[in-house]
């Protein structure tokens, strides 16, 4: 019988930052399978981030980069230099990778249909977010969006969009983007003594 761990595919993701939220899911998606991240850039210096990924979490590498200032803090144009000859000398089963507005997205994708790896794009833009960046990197956009073998939405309005983009629909999955609505609930949850003096202290009483 063939070893479960030999089924298992090894699986490259390609990201943008590490956002804390996102460390669970990592986490989580590495205790199934083989994974990587390689972050693409470190924003921590521009958000009130603090959290570091737990050691042995999973693998995760941060790529060198030389940052292009654009006059917004909020958009850069990351160069990560060294991620061509990276991807040439780790072979994956498959790849994902985020978004479009990067060339190491792009080349991800190039990377991919090259080497005719499985490519999974992963997004979250809609129709509603116009900009002159948009239309003129259409044609690239497109060419990313049907580079992917399957694609994954932030929601249903990314779904449509990607869709749109020459996504095959029937192979567009959603991930929605949501807090641990068990948590924050269990969390946000009062005590009737709590109760009682947290609509005291506003002055609502008893009232319904």
């Amino acid at each position: 019988m063939v070893d479960n761990v030999l089924l298992r595919p090894n699986v490259l993701l390609v990201f943008g930052f590490m956002a804390p939220c996102r460390i669970p899911l990592f986490s989580e998606l590495a205790a199934r399978f083989p994974f990587e991240v390689w972050v693409l850039a470190d924003v921590r210096r521009f958000r009130e981030w603090s959290e570091e990924v737990p050691e042995g979490a999973f693998q995760y590498r941060m790529m060198p980069n030389v940052r292009i200032p654009t006059g917004s803090q909020d958009y850069q144009v990351v160069i990560n230099y060294s991620l061509p000859l990276a991807l040439a000398r780790h072979r994956h089963d498959a790849v994902i990778s985020v978004g479009w507005d990067t060339p190491a997205a792009v080349y991800t994708a190039l990377h991919a249909r090259i080497t005719r790896t499985p490519f999974v794009l992963w997004a979250g833009s809609t129709a509603g977010e116009p900009s002159w960046r948009r239309t003129l990197g259409r044609p690239i956009t497109r060419s990313v969006v049907r580079t992917a073998d399957a694609w994954v939405a932030y929601g249903s309005r990314s779904k449509e969009y990607l869709v749109a983009l020459g996504a095959d629909a029937d192979r567009v999955f959603c991930a929605y983007n949501a807090v641990d609505t068990t948590r924050f609930a269990a969390a946000g949850r009062m005590a009737d003594v709590e109760r009682k003096a947290f609509r005291d202290k506003l002055g609502v009483g008893d009232a319904p």
